[in-house]
């Protein structure tokens, strides 16, 4: 498991500030749009890779291999 962008991490200098909440979402909503779709699919794949294991799933299993699309019809103000 390699994490996205691991050439880029290895010349990455710490860069460490103090900042509100409201500061740091900002910035992280802002961060997220200008990645590319691809650095965005690499980003959750690493994710799924560090928590599905932690939750006893197994990504070895053919479910597991790849992004499922999934869509619930539901009627207006029921909750999933």
């Amino acid at each position: 498991m390699t994490p996205p962008f691991s050439d880029k991490l290895l010349i990455m200098k710490p860069d460490i500030r103090i900042v509100s909440y409201a500061q740091a979402e900002e910035e992280d909503f802002a961060e997220w749009p200008a990645k590319t779709p691809e650095e965005r699919l690499d980003t959750l794949q690493y994710l799924r890779e560090l928590i599905y294991p932690a939750l006893g799933y197994d990504l070895n299993h053919e479910d597991r291999k790849r992004f499922q699309r999934g869509v619930k019809i539901s009627k207006f103000g029921e909750l999933s």
